[in-house]
């Protein structure tokens, strides 16, 4: 077997992303399963991070929808406007409005609660893709102790970064480099911003003889590593989504 270019693990809230995006946007990122499928890619998933995504992914769905939800147009105009002889054409484009915006919010709440809508069959595919990591005792163990004794990665009362760290330490081979994705700053140095903490890039260094380096998207790592992957609008990345670990 060809050995992959690239070792890849995406956090959680990187997955939760897509729904961010645009159907076209998450057809570029369908790129990304080309890349694991022909090898040239190595995608490391852990259960933790597929505990963690599908009881997040319901709330964060709702919450894109939620807004739409608000989005009623219901203007007031003074009665002089009533014998205006556009009024009535206004009047009916409002209700054309409103129609069309309570079919489609009812057709994607239909699609995203049957997991169909294009984000779901993109995550679908990279989960069945990956290599996933299970969560032993042993790994446990070791997170554990690492959070109690408050060795990074991580923050507030959850394991859930150092169940990450410790599985992709005993999955990857020694000698190869690894590209970690996160947006939400638990690997991050607080010295140099969008670089890993020296902490782990020294442990992974030290264990595993290679490199690791950390990015706040896949755009970052796709315009460093596969420049053509060009998705036509990045989301916002002060909008980072919050899981509950």
């Amino acid at each position: 077997m060809t050995k992959p270019k690239h070792r890849l693990f995406l956090d959680t809230n990187i997955y939760l992303s897509f729904y961010r995006l645009s159907d076209s946007d998450v057809k570029v990122l369908g790129q990304l399963v080309t890349l694991v499928k022909h090898g040239e890619v190595k995608l490391y998933l852990t259960t933790q991070v597929s505990d963690e995504f599908h009881s997040n992914r319901e709330g964060v769905v709702a919450g894109s929808l939620k807004s739409v939800k608000e989005q009623r147009l219901n203007p007031s105009f003074p009665r002089m406007f009533v014998s205006h002889e556009a009024y009535g054409d206004l009047q009916q484009k409002i209700r054309a409005y409103e129609d069309l915006r309570r079919r489609m919010l009812a057709e994607i709440t239909e699609a995203a609660f049957a997991g169909g809508l294009s984000a779901d069959k993109l995550i679908a595919e990279l989960f069945e893709l990956a290599e996933i990591i299970p969560l032993t005792d042993e790994l446990w163990e070791i997170a554990r102790q690492r959070y109690d004794l408050r060795k990074p990665p991580g923050k507030g009362p959850s394991y859930g970064d150092a169940v990450h760290w410790v599985s992709l330490l005993a999955a990857v081979p020694d000698g190869e480099d690894l590209l970690l994705v996160s947006e939400d700053g638990d690997f991050e140095s607080k010295l140099d911003s969008g670089t890993v903490m020296n902490f782990l890039r020294d442990e992974w260094q030290r264990e595993k003889d290679a490199k690791v380096t950390l990015y706040s998207s896949l755009p970052e790592m796709f315009h460093d590593h596969y420049p053509d992957i060009y998705l036509e609008a990045l989301p916002d990345v002060n909008l980072l989504i919050k899981t509950a670990e």
